[in-house]
C-alpha cells in the first residue's frame, strides 16, 4: 500500500512538472508565432537621425525599458550586431544581426537610419539587453551567444 501511494505521488508529480513544460513551449511558440505574423503584416517604420546619440522620435511614448536599450544599443552597436536575433526577422525581413531590429544602417557621414521593429518584440528587446549586459559584465561573445542560443533554444 505505501509503495502504491509513492508510485502515485511521483507520477502526479511528473505529470505536473510535464504539463508546465507543456504550458511554457505553447506559450513561447504562441510569442514566437505572433512576433511572425507582426513582422509579417506590419512595415517597419525608419526614422533618420543627424548621428547615433540622437535618439529616434518614434520612441516617444514607448516604454523606459524599451528606451533605455535603444539607447543601449546606440552606446554599443559593435556588440549588438555580433548576435543573431531568434524572433524571426532574419529570415522574414532580412536583418543580418539584432542590430538590424534597432538600426537599419550607418552611414559614413554619421547620420543613423532606426527602425522601430524592436518596439513591438520582446524578443528583439531582449537580446539586446541581454547582450549589452553579459558584455559589460566580463563575458565574451561566446559566452553570450551560447546564452542566448541556450534561451532561444537555437
Amino acid at each position: 500500500m505505501k509503495s502504491s501511494k509513492r508510485l502515485f505521488l511521483i507520477l502526479l508529480v511528473g505529470m505536473l512538472w510535464l504539463s508546465g513544460c507543456a504550458s511554457k513551449s505553447i506559450n513561447q511558440m504562441d510569442t514566437e508565432q505572433n512576433e511572425q505574423e507582426n513582422h509579417e503584416s506590419i512595415p517597419d517604420t525608419q526614422e533618420k537621425t543627424a548621428a547615433i546619440n540622437e535618439l529616434p522620435s518614434f520612441l516617444e511614448g514607448q516604454t523606459e525599458r524599451t528606451i533605455n536599450i535603444y539607447a543601449g544599443v546606440a552606446k554599443f552597436p559593435d556588440l549588438v550586431q555580433l548576435v543573431p536575433c531568434y524572433c524571426g526577422c532574419m529570415e522574414t525581413l532580412g536583418h543580418q544581426s539584432n542590430l538590424n531590429c534597432f538600426i537599419q544602417r550607418i552611414n559614413q557621414d554619421g547620420t543613423v537610419v532606426w527602425t522601430d521593429h524592436a518596439t513591438r518584440c520582446e524578443t528583439c528587446l531582449d537580446i539586446a539587453a541581454t547582450t549589452i549586459y553579459e558584455m559589460n559584465n566580463g563575458k565574451t561573445i561566446k559566452d553570450v551567444r551560447e546564452i542566448i542560443n541556450q534561451k532561444y533554444n537555437q
